[in-house]
């Protein structure tokens, strides 16, 4: 994971915002955290278990959540989806299915830029021959793309965390569930 930006923001906020400010704003918003607890989360020595964490400091420092994990370098989800459609949208290449286009930009949004390319990163497209002589290309990202597109937003979400993991967190994560099933 990227590491986050609580720090860099609590010093750039006017005034600087203390770790025991930062406590007693969050719970203004019911969240109890002490300020040793945040001093973890801002070092990536821990990680918040939810998400509504890291949604209340993105409302305290008006930033999005990608933004603030590290995951995207816009502050914004909206200046991240106009930069990915500027980029993009001339140039659109996944089996031009609009719908992808869409699943894209939400992941940018939600997830960040850099999530985003690591789940293309984990998912090359490749071509295999058959036994026939015919080749077949698989393209795996935009199934998975597509496939989002089908599921409900928190499943979707879990498969685009899981997508975005290196192969060896991944196989180590599904080895987990694996045991505990």
């Amino acid at each position: 994971m990227a590491q986050n930006r609580i720090k860099e923001l609590r010093n750039e906020a006017k005034p600087k915002i203390t770790l025991k400010k930062l406590s007693e704003m969050l719970n203004e918003k019911g969240l109890t955290f002490t300020d040793s607890q945040l001093s973890k989360f801002e070092k990536g020595k821990s990680f918040p278990r939810n998400s509504e964490i890291w949604e209340a400091l993105s409302e305290i420092f008006c930033v999005s959540v990608p933004y603030l994990k590290g995951d995207s370098d816009y502050k914004l989800e909206k200046e991240a989806s106009d930069a990915y459609i500027k980029k993009n949208n001339n140039d659109y290449h996944i089996g031009d299915d609009p719908e992808n286009f869409e699943t894209e930009n939400y992941i940018i949004k939600k997830f960040g830029e850099k999530t985003l390319n690591k789940i293309k990163e984990n998912m090359p497209v490749h071509t295999e021959k058959l036994d026939d002589g015919w080749s077949y290309t698989f393209d795996t990202y935009g199934n998975f793309l597509h496939s989002l597109n089908y599921l409900n937003e928190e499943f979707s979400n879990l498969l685009i965390e899981l997508a975005s993991l290196d192969e060896k967190r991944r196989k180590l994560l599904i080895s987990f569930i694996k045991d505990i099933l």
